[in-house]
Order: structure tokens, then sequence, then C-alpha cells
């Protein structure tokens, strides 16, 4: 402790020594600087007199280049003291005359006969040649007379240093003792005043010292009534505050440190992500939840990455909305903001956030929470689309179905026409034409059923890859050979139960919009890989219409024009395309997606604008026992046969129940065309009625499926019931093997499927009756 005090004592003295030797050292350093400067002046001077006195003198001889002249001017000089040697020039740079026996450089540099014949005066770099035998040399130029600028000649004088520097040394030596005796008294003189000083200030350190070390008790002793003596009771006073101050600031710091970790512990440890930051979005701090949610290594590598907040952003035009919304209301809550990872995955998120403020109350920055709801957005924008999906098949089915009842009536009304006319072309040509457009409405509702998952199909064992040959081979003849069509089918590949016409038709239709991107952005492949995989649970949390099992996989690949985000969602709905009017009906995909959900399988979309597509078609494998896809219902359709009866009496009685009028005539004038006897309902419960009325006289029902009051499935209920004898024929504007399951097992005899043309309907008819 005393070693301390005596050292701050010594460091107080050794100050204002060191500040005295400073003071002398600059003044004696001033002193020598000033006498080295004059006595290289006077040597200077010395030597532009000598030089000029004999550039005047010489002139003659340098004009005549009289080199004895020269020599005989210069020899009365060069005796003098300093004197080393005298070089004389020729206006050319040439030497003429050289005097003088010390060695030295005759080469001039050229600047230094340009500044001695613009200045009139040069003064060459000193030479250091050892002990004794330093020199500077100095030029004049030779006019060709008095007043004129034209040079004649130059003269060079070199002049000794030594007798200056021996000069120097000797003041140098003289000021360096004077200046240590003058610092010597100096410090003896103001040691007795300085003790007296600093003997009260050490006593303040002392009291310090202890302080310092958390002696708050220690009390320093007043015997002084001057300043000192006040500071002594203001550092007492001081220290009987600080002892107050430093119990609460413990107690304060104690319940402050608990406080902050409980903080911190729930900051590290909650699952949701936190951060704090800056306005202008630097990162300060966040928890190890952001850090995984945006794919960061550790915390401390993502807040010395994350400088700028719109680094986080998706579309970093966003962050500008977002803190202008935040600082007008000084929070947010639960904003959809989209964000991206550190590998450029988007992410879909809700944050809360509210300002952060200063003790002046200004704001600094933000700190919040954010919520993940990628994988729940893209759940229910699943959900939804296959919802919507559903919904428009609902309606198209609807559609369709009805649609189909008409056209069975047109198409029959016509035949019926047909064979009513005798021999008249014109009349003929135009019922042509009606069956022909009704033949193509009818392909098109066939559409609309498929896509509405009510079309009629034949289901079995299929196998994907000799699909894929086959389409690979179309495809080669088909599409420009500047595209590489490459296919990957493995040899191992499960079977799938299905349609293969369907099938072939989701793959066409794949590669024709394929073929239209790559021909549209200038692409050069299209692919086509087949594998088995099997769908796990963690997949099934993340698209909504998948079913754990294994599947057959399907990927259809082009390196085209890529779908538009805005778009994605709509490529699936009828009737949407973006083709030109007349080069697309918009039902392509729509049936993609109608058979694939027809087939229980399920398909994903992975484009990206300008880099391509890539669909994904997952369709059951059937590597099981059990049947993957529901049987179709067998049809029965029968071999032609002559009509039973051609009138009234003793002709078969056939029942014909439907709810659409103009089928009903068209029916029962047909029907009894063909000789059969006819009875009309048009409903099944009028139906029902009719049989009860003419028990064992009616030979054959057919009832059409969908009806106001009671439909056609009821009514077959019934008849198998009560009148097991009656064979009954189901008509439909849907297929057989859509129709409800129940249904399928009560053993109706035949199907027909609307529209149908009336000789099917008749070979029906008379097939089943002489089966019996």
């Amino acid at each position: 402790m005393r070693t301390a005090l005596l050292g701050f004592g010594a460091r107080i003295y050794l100050l204002v020594a060191i500040l005295i030797i400073g003071i002398m050292a600059a003044a004696a350093s001033y002193f020598l600087v000033t006498q080295n400067r004059a006595l290289k002046e006077a040597l200077t001077e010395q030597a532009r007199s000598l030089s000029e006195s004999l550039a005047e003198g010489m002139r003659l001889g340098v004009l005549l280049e009289d080199r004895e002249y020269v020599r005989q001017v210069a020899s009365g000089i060069l005796g003098l003291p300093n004197i080393l040697y005298i070089d004389v020039y020729l206006g050319s740079g040439d030497l003429l005359q050289q005097l003088g026996e010390m060695k030295h450089q005759l080469l001039v540099p050229d600047a230094a006969f340009r500044e001695a014949s613009l200045s009139g005066f040069n003064i060459g770099d000193e030479v250091d040649g050892g002990k004794e035998k330093g020199y500077r040399d100095f030029m004049v130029p030779v006019r060709f007379d008095e007043g004129s600028r034209e040079v004649a000649g130059f003269v060079r004088i070199g002049l000794s240093t030594a007798s200056i520097s021996r000069k120097w040394q000797e003041t140098l030596v003289t000021t360096a003792w004077a200046t240590l005796a003058l610092v010597l008294l100096a410090c003896l003189l103001i040691y007795p005043p300085m003790r007296r000083m600093i003997r009260p200030i050490e006593a303040l350190s002392l009291g310090a010292l202890r302080i310092g070390q958390g002696d708050l008790d220690f009390k320093l002793a007043v015997q002084r009534d001057d300043e000192i003596g006040q500071l002594a009771v203001n550092f007492n006073e001081m220290a009987m505050s600080l002892r107050k101050q430093n119990a609460e600031i413990q107690d304060k710091t104690v319940k402050l440190e608990a406080s902050e970790g409980k903080f911190r512990q729930l900051f590290e440890n909650i699952g949701q992500p936190l951060y704090i930051n800056t306005l202008d979005g630097r990162l300060l701090d966040c928890n190890q939840a952001m850090v995984d949610l945006f794919g960061y290594a550790s915390r401390d590598e993502m807040i010395e990455t994350v400088q700028d907040g719109r680094q986080l952003f998706a579309d970093a035009s966003k962050r500008s909305e977002v803190l202008a919304e935040l600082l007008a209301n000084g929070e947010i809550k639960e904003k959809a903001v989209e964000f991206k990872r550190r590998d450029g995955t988007i992410l879909k998120t809700l944050v809360t956030s509210r300002v952060r403020t200063d003790d002046t109350g200004e704001i600094i920055g933000s700190e919040g929470l954010i919520q993940d709801v990628t994988q729940m957005r893209s759940l229910e924008e699943q959900l939804f689309h296959a919802q919507k999906m559903e919904s428009i098949g609902t309606l198209a089915g609807g559609i369709a179905h009805d649609f189909n009842n008409l056209l069975a009536a047109i198409l029959s009304s016509a035949e019926m026409a047909r064979m009513k006319i005798d021999d008249r072309p014109s009349v003929e040509r135009y019922i042509n034409t009606i069956t022909k457009a009704s033949n193509r409405a009818a392909e098109l509702t066939k559409g609309l059923l498929g896509f509405a998952r009510k079309g009629k199909t034949r289901v079995e064992e299929v196998n994907v890859g000799v699909l894929v040959s086959e389409l690979e081979s179309l495809l080669r003849e088909t599409i420009d050979r500047s595209v590489g069509i490459y296919t990957d089918i493995p040899a191992s590949l499960w079977p799938v139960r299905g349609n293969p016409s369907q099938i072939h038709q989701v793959l066409l239709n794949l590669c024709v919009n394929a073929r239209d991107a790559i021909l549209e952005a200038g692409g050069r492949e299209l692919s086509i890989s087949l594998r088995n995989t099997v769908i796990d649970q963690d997949f099934v949390d993340a698209h909504a219409t998948a079913i754990c099992g294994a599947y057959v996989q399907i990927d259809v690949h082009d390196d085209g024009c890529g779908i538009p985000e805005h778009i994605r969602e709509q490529i699936f709905e009828p009737f949407f395309t973006t083709k030109e009017v007349g080069k697309g009906t918009g039902l392509g995909l729509a049936t993609v997606y109608g058979i694939i959900k027809s087939h229980n399988g399920f398909l994903c979309l992975n484009s990206k604008e300008g880099k391509g597509t890539t669909f994904h078609i997952y369709l059951p494998a059937a590597i099981d026992d059990g049947v993957i896809l529901p049987e179709a219902a067998t049809l029965r359709h029968m071999p032609n046969v002559a009509p039973v009866g051609s009138g009234q009496e003793g002709a078969v009685t056939i029942l014909f129940v439907d709810d659409e009028e103009i089928l009903r005539l068209v029916a029962f004038e047909f029907l009894q065309e063909m000789g059969y006897h006819v009875l009309i309902a048009e409903n099944g419960k009028q139906a029902l009625e009719l049989i009860a009325g003419q028990i064992g006289m009616i030979d054959l029902v057919v009832v059409d499926l969908m009806m106001p009051v009671m439909g056609g499935e009821e009514v077959l209920k019934v008849v198998k019931r009560d009148h097991p004898g009656i064979p009954v024929i189901i008509a439909s504007g849907y297929s057989a093997n859509s129709l409800q399951k129940n249904l399928a097992t009560q053993n109706y005899d035949g199907f027909l499927e609307k529209p149908y043309d009336l000789s099917h309907f008749g070979r029906v008819i008379e097939g089943l009756l002489s089966s019996r």
C-alpha cells in the first residue's frame, strides 16, 4: 500500500521532471537547429560570392574556350580556405577545365544546368565523404555580357563542409552539458514544494484505494482548512453515500439477475422463433427456433449474416410495408408475411411484433415472434383445391347426366324419323347431321363424366411401363426431332389396377402440354420416369390428398416455359386454358385430374417459370391381394336375335319408366314398332302401381336410375323382392362403374348408358328376352 502511494508521488515528480527536460531539450534543439542553419547559410553565401566572381572573371575565357585563361583565373581562388575544386563547363554542358585534386562526380544532371541558367545559382546535394571529407558543390552561369540572359557556360565550385561540421559539433557538446546542468538544478529546486503538495493527495489516494477495494467504512482524517481539507470532508460524505447505494444496488442486482435468467431461459427454450432487431432490420438477438426456421448453422452465424432485414423477406420491398404498419400502430399481430430460408425456400408465416424504445421514448427497433404456417397453408390450399374440384366434378356430372337424357331423346327421335321416311335423301341428310352433332355432344359429356369420375371404365391390371413404351414411340413420330425424349422404366415396376386407355390419356395429355411448353420456350427435353414408391405418414402430413401405401410414381418433366405461379391453382379447373381460342378446350388437365382421382391416386406439381415443369403422378400399386380400384359392374351385351312377337295380342309387355317425356314417347313408338306391348310410367311410384295392378302381365322393366318422386334404385329393390321373375334394365346418364356399390349388388339384369341408339336398345332387350 505504502509503495503504491510512494509510486504516486514519484510519478507526479517524474512527470514534472520530464516536463522540465522536455522544455530544456526543446530549447536546446531549437538553438542547435538555428546554429546549424546559420553555418550552412554562411557557407552558401561564401560559395555564391566566390562563384559569381569567378564567372565574371572567366567570361572571356569561356567565350573563347581558352582553357589556359580559365585556369589562370581559377588558380587565384583555388588556394582559398574550403575550396576543393573548380569545374568550368561550356554552354553545351561539355567540360572545359577542371582544377583541384579532389575526386568528385564530373557528370552533372541536366536539371542542375537548367536551374542554374534560370535562377542564376544552383546548390547541389551535400556529399558525405567521411570524416573531414564532406563537401557541397554550387553552380552559376557565365553570361555573354552583364545583364544578358544568354548563357555561355557554367562555373561549378566545390566547398568543404568540414569546418561547419566541426563548429556545429562543438556547439552541440556545449549545449548538451549546459542543458543537463540546468535540468539537474531545476529538479533539485522543485523537489521540496512538490513533496509538500503531494502528501495530502497521497492521503486522498490512499482513501480512494481503500474504498475502491471495498472498504466503504474507511474515513479520512481532516487536518486542514483549505480546499484539500474540504475535499477530505466531501470524500468522507461520498463514502457514506456509496455504502447506501451499494447495498441498494446489490439487492437490485440479485433480483435483476434472477429475472434476466428466467427471461433468457424462456427466450432460448420456447418453441416459437423470437427475434430482436434494429429499425434497419439488423438482427441483434434470436433464439434457436429462429435459427432452425431460417436454416442457419448457429445463432452467432445468423446474427453476423443478417445485417439488413430485407435479406429474410421473400420480396425485399415488402419489408418497408411491414415496417410502416409497425411504426404507425406500435405493433402488429399475426400479419401474414412471406420469408425465405437460407436455401431460398419460401416460408409462409404469421408475424407478431412491437416496437422497442430507448429511455427517451425514441423507437430504436422491434421485437417479436414468427409462426411458421407454411405446411398448414399448403395443406389448406390442397384441401381447398380438392374440395373445389370435387364440387366442380359433382356439378359437371349432374350437367352431363341431364344432357345425356336430352341427347338420348334427340338421337332416338332422329332414328325414329329415319325409320319413318321413305327414300328422301335431303331429309335423311338433315337427320344424319342431327345424329353426328348429337354423337359429338355425347363425347363431350363423356369427358365431363370422366372428370366427375362417373364415366364408363374397364378396370384391369395395368403395366404402366408398357404404356410409356408405346407412348414413347408415338411421341418420337409426332414431336419435333430437336426435342430429346427420355424414359426411365425399371424392370421390377409394380402393376396398377385401372383402365389402360384412361392412363394412356393422362400421359398423352401431359406430354402434349409439355410439347407446347417446350416449343414456346425453346426447350430441348421431355422425360417420363417411373419408379416404385411407398408413401409414409410424413408425406401424407404435407399433402392433404395423399394416403399411406404403395404407389407407382410417374414423373413427366419438361424444360419448357414453366407455369406462372398465379395460375397454378386454376390449371385443373374445367375449361381453363391459356391457349389461343380454338387451340384448347380447357378439359385436358381437368380430365387428367379426374382420371387420377377415379383411380384413387393423386398428383403433385413442381414448376418454375422459365425453368420447366414436372408432374408427379401417384397410382396405387396392385401388390396386395385386395382390389385397389372398385371393379366395374358387368355389362350384359347380348347377341342380336329376332324380335319376339309382332303384334299386341300375345306380345311381350315392356314397362318403360323415365321422367323425360320425349324419351317415353320415342321408346313407346319404337318398342311398338318392334312388336312389343308397351306400358309407360314417368316415375318409380307409377311404375310400381302398374306392376302391382298387372301381376304376371309385365315381362320386362326398363327404368331410369334418377327420377323425381321415386328413382330407379328403389324400383329395382321392390321388383327383385316382390317379383323376382321380372328382369330389370337400368338406364342412366352415368356409367355402370359409377353406380353405388349397393346398387351393383342387387342383381339388375342389364344396363343402358345414355345416350344410346335405338338399335343397341333393341338388341339389349331382345337378347335379354331371348335368354329367358
